[in-house]
C-alpha cells in the first residue's frame, strides 16, 4: 500500500492526475481490507492512504468525495485509539 500511495504522489507531481487518483483509490481499497482484518496494525496505513486519496480528490476539485475520504480517515484514526 505504501508503494501505491507513493506512486500516486509521484504521478500527481508529474501532472498525471487520472493515474494518480487510480493508484490512490487502489491503495485505499487494499488498506481497508487489511484494516478490517487487523485494525490495530493497519489503521495508521489506512489513514495515510485516505489522506493521500483526499489530496488527489482536492487536486481534481472533487470536494464531496474529499469530505467522505476525510471523514473515513478520522474514523480510522479514532478507531485506532479506542
Amino acid at each position: 500500500m505504501t508503494a501505491l500511495k507513493n506512486q500516486a504522489v509521484c504521478l500527481a507531481d508529474v501532472q498525471r492526475s487520472a493515474e494518480a487518483l487510480a493508484a490512490a483509490e487502489e491503495a485505499v481499497e487494499l488498506s481497508r481490507e487489511l484494516s478490517a482484518a487487523h485494525p490495530e496494525r493497519h489503521h495508521p496505513l489506512l489513514a495515510s492512504c485516505l489522506d493521500s486519496y483526499g489530496g488527489q480528490q482536492r487536486g481534481r476539485a472533487c470536494i464531496p468525495l474529499t469530505v467522505c475520504a476525510g471523514s473515513d480517515q478520522v474514523v480510522a484514526v479514532l478507531g485506532q485509539r479506542s
